[in-house]
């Protein structure tokens, strides 16, 4: 089931992790990507955010026994992967609303007030 917090809009930069992170997962043997190679602290506000909205989920350490469990890296969750098909579907959704049915009904309209001018001359 798809996540209902995942189709809300995220900020710039929440898209440049989530795109840098989807850039990097193409590669079938990558299973992480650590907090350095992303250039993002285990706390920054805009990592929080995609892990709240179930964009991403960190990657712990294989030995789950260790004191100090710390998380080492982080992936894109099915909807992270995916995040990106949802906003293009929109944006076509949005500009054949707005731009597309407004062109095609003025150009109907037109044709019709041609024809009936033409008819009742």
């Amino acid at each position: 089931m798809i996540n209902p917090l995942s189709k809300e809009l995220i900020l710039p930069e929440e898209r440049r992790i989530l795109k840098t992170l989807n850039k990097k997962f193409k590669n079938p043997n990558v299973k992480y990507m650590t907090y350095e190679e992303l250039n993002v602290e285990r706390q920054d506000y805009y990592l929080n955010y995609l892990r709240h909205r179930k964009l991403v989920k960190t990657v712990d350490y294989p030995d789950s026994d260790l004191l100090d469990h710390r998380s080492i890296g982080i992936a894109p969750t099915i909807e992270g992967k995916h995040y990106f098909e949802w906003t293009s579907e929109k944006f076509k959704k949005i500009l054949i609303n707005s731009v597309a049915l407004p062109i095609a009904v003025t150009i109907i309209t037109n044709i019709l007030i041609k024809i009936f001018s033409f008819l009742f001359k």
